[in-house]
């Protein structure tokens, strides 16, 4: 059943630098009044939401239970593509969280501009940079906006995007790669990543960031396929070097955890909390409780670095 009630209120036709027409692009309105710029060609994302109104319910409950049960601070979107996670979350939290979206592809990232605009927000900055373990500026392949049946697969892996056969024009963009440790972010509540067979370079370039904030929860994409088995053993080592213990997996997505008592106070509700992270290097679970204040108050750190 479509949770689509607004009126079509116009419909875009955009023209890029050498006039080659892109795609037809409206804008919808959903049962819960959030507002989002569309491509009107099969995509997978747009259509879920125009059929459904959300993209990702189930972890997107259980980030809201999260920023719910947080002290206020900022909220991190690596890999936010059109806003489907950033958007609802940042009007449910306005006056709150602060978030910091960051796509790096750009006709991607005009439409996540266009989505923050149409709703008003004014607690969510975009940034245009690719996240990674390196400070760099490189070209790659363009995504083929214009017919590509599900934006949100493309990856910097070249071997992943041969896989899965991933839409790529002839022409390339140019990208600037910053770790997230370049930004020096405080006070950081809860982080997302999905940037397709990518993370561990994500994750390898946002350690200072982790510890400055002392170890929020994270939110990864980490598909069971087997054609995902590397990248998901190597995500899900990285939390257990840096002593994350529990995980809460919801479909292909696993949200890492500290501490169990970071997991309690945060959730409400446990039984879905593992100690081990299936798929991996079994981890050392540390026999003592932290304290659920000094884990939860001292998520601070500075607020201007």
């Amino acid at each position: 059943r479509s949770y689509i009630i607004g009126i079509i209120e116009r419909t875009l036709i955009l023209t890029d630098r050498k006039n080659a027409m892109l795609p037809p692009m409206r804008i919808y309105t959903t049962r819960n009044d959030i507002k989002y710029l569309l491509v009107e060609h099969d995509e997978v994302i747009s259509d879920h939401i125009k059929r459904d109104g959300v993209w990702g319910s189930d972890y997107l409950d259980t980030c809201a239970k999260i920023l719910r049960n947080v002290p206020s601070g900022r909220v991190i979107d690596v890999g936010a593509s059109i806003g489907t996670w950033t958007v609802p979350l940042a009007l449910m939290f306005e006056g709150k969280h602060e978030f910091d979206a960051i796509e790096p592809l750009p006709k991607i990232n005009m439409q996540l501009n266009a989505n923050v605009l149409l709703n008003n927000l004014e607690n969510v900055n975009v940034h245009r940079v690719a996240i990674s373990d390196v400070t760099e500026t490189k070209h790659a392949p363009s995504l083929e906006f214009a017919t590509s049946a599900n934006h949100g697969a493309y990856s910097f892996n070249e071997e992943f995007n041969a896989l899965r056969g991933i839409a790529k024009t002839e022409r390339e963009d140019v990208y600037e790669f910053r770790r997230l440790d370049d930004y020096r972010f405080g006070n950081v509540r809860l982080i997302k990543v999905t940037t397709p067979a990518f993370e561990s370079k994500v994750f390898m370039g946002m350690y200072e960031t982790l510890e400055l904030s002392n170890w929020p929860p994270v939110l990864f994409e980490s598909w069971t396929a087997d054609w995902y088995t590397a990248e998901r053993t190597k995500a899900l080592d990285f939390f257990a070097a840096r002593g994350y213990e529990h995980y809460l997996y919801i479909n292909d997505h696993v949200i890492a955890f500290k501490t169990k008592s970071q997991a309690d106070q945060l959730l409400d509700d446990t039984t879905s909390v593992v100690k081990k992270a299936e798929g991996s290097s079994p981890f050392s679970v540390a026999e003592y409780q932290h304290d659920v204040k000094t884990v939860l108050d001292n998520q601070v750190a500075a607020k201007f670095l």
